[in-house]
């Protein structure tokens, strides 16, 4: 029989040989899965929307290409033994929030007698420091939150960057490989670079590093050819990559010639930071 304009939903279940239930997927394609001891004691739950992994078959050992996450895990203290490990592992997310808490619970069992008292312990989560790089994702001219949704969608373009090939001081040598600002306008080549604002917490561990992962183009490897003269004029390559990262002096504005890491501080927004296109057209 068929009824024109009906839906149904659909919640699939799927056994092991022991006829435990061992994954579930429902409806909106949210897929659980349990994991057992020989002993068919439950040791875990995952969940995800992806649980086929790039070769073989799932298991915690084969996550690879899959998204489940673990959120829940039991342990047994085995026969002669007092106590059993278990580790606490948190996901890291992007997210400002409160601390969060983790609770153990001893299973109740008619094999044994628990405590009324001590039958629970519970963990306490701190949210981490939240590390934050801004750039003019919109291209509007400006660092603000309208940039946000820009850099978390991937289809969109992000910064457009141009590249300085120009020739500013007119000495024949291009911008991208001439370190000259002129005296009667030391902040004009800042005009061309664009922002980057890096805001680290004051609540990061002195131990903590901060790494910045680019197309990097070093400017102590800019390629020349040729003597200067006219029928052999000087030829500059930028180097390879696209970017380069300047620091910016705290007093002067001017490009401070040092290592970037030498710059940042904890517990402010880094706003000395800048990008200048450094690969050519």
């Amino acid at each position: 029989m068929k009824i024109e304009g009906a839906h149904y939903s659909t919640t699939a279940y799927r056994y092991d040989k022991q006829g435990r239930q061992n994954r579930v997927e429902n409806a909106n394609g949210t897929i659980t899965r349990y994991v057992y001891n020989g002993v068919g004691q439950l040791l875990s739950t995952w969940v995800g929307t992806d649980d086929a992994p790039d070769s073989g078959g799932w298991s915690p050992a084969n996550l690879a290409g899959t998204d489940m996450t673990k959120v829940s895990e039991s342990v047994t203290i085995p026969a002669n033994q007092a106590s059993a490990d278990v580790v606490l592992t948190p996901t890291a997310d992007q997210l400002v929030e409160g601390s969060e808490t983790a609770t153990l619970i001893l299973k109740a069992s008619a094999d044994y007698r628990l405590s009324t008292t001590h039958y629970h312990a519970t963990a306490t989560i701190a949210d981490g420091p939240l590390i934050d790089l801004k750039i003019d994702s919109n291209n509007d001219g400006s660092i603000t939150v309208l940039d946000d949704p820009i850099e978390a969608d991937v289809d969109k373009p992000g910064k457009i960057i141009q590249v300085n090939d120009d020739d500013t001081d007119g000495d024949g040598i291009p911008d991208f490989a001439d370190f000259y600002v002129p005296d009667d306008n030391p902040n004009g080549l800042t005009q061309r670079f664009v922002p980057l604002n890096l805001s680290l917490p004051s609540n990061l561990p002195p131990e903590a590093r901060v790494t910045f992962t680019y197309s990097a183009s070093n400017p102590t490897n800019i390629g020349l050819t040729g003597d200067g003269t006219l029928d052999n004029p000087h030829y500059y390559t930028p180097a390879s990559g696209n970017l380069r990262i300047w620091t910016l002096g705290q007093r002067d504005g001017q490009r401070a010639f040092h290592p970037v890491r030498h710059a940042a501080d904890c517990g402010a927004t880094w706003q000395w930071v800048v990008i200048r296109g450094g690969g050519q057209p």
